[in-house]
């Protein structure tokens, strides 16, 4: 499910120049993992922010306010910062995973992935992409 990710290289994607142009590859080179691990731990909500992430970053140019939000959940998702909260659903998708499942592992390097390229688009001295903490 996440095999295309275990072999990446993430140096190429650290671009300190163009952060933005950074993520929109990570994303697009790694939608569908993306895709897997945010349907896992946040059910069509996940699904749904991800397929409007890559919508979003596939016209090119300035990455919208909007967008920004999106991404920031989906950062969310991937980080679990939610799994306590008992207003989301994440709690929910948390517990039925097995902490020894090799899909664990998988969705770890994504996130550690999706966390750098993130952070190199807010250091990104765009106005697009200031508003939110780097990491």
């Amino acid at each position: 499910m996440f095999d295309q990710f275990r072999t990446l290289d993430h140096g190429h994607h650290m671009m300190a120049d163009n952060g933005a142009a950074s993520l929109r590859d990570f994303v697009g080179d790694h939608r569908e993992a993306l895709f897997n691990a945010a349907g896992l731990l946040a059910g069509a909500r996940g699904c749904r922010l991800v397929a409007a992430i890559a919508d979003d970053l596939a016209h090119g140019g300035e990455i919208t306010r909007s967008c920004k939000r999106r991404l920031d959940a989906l950062q969310d998702v991937l980080e679990l910062k939610h799994v306590h909260d008992l207003d989301h659903d994440e709690g929910a998708f948390f517990a039925a995973f097995d902490p020894g499942s090799a899909v664990v592992e998988d969705i770890c390097a994504l996130t550690d992935g999706y966390r750098d390229v993130l952070k190199a688009a807010h250091a990104d001295d765009t106005p697009a992409m200031r508003h939110r903490r780097p990491g």
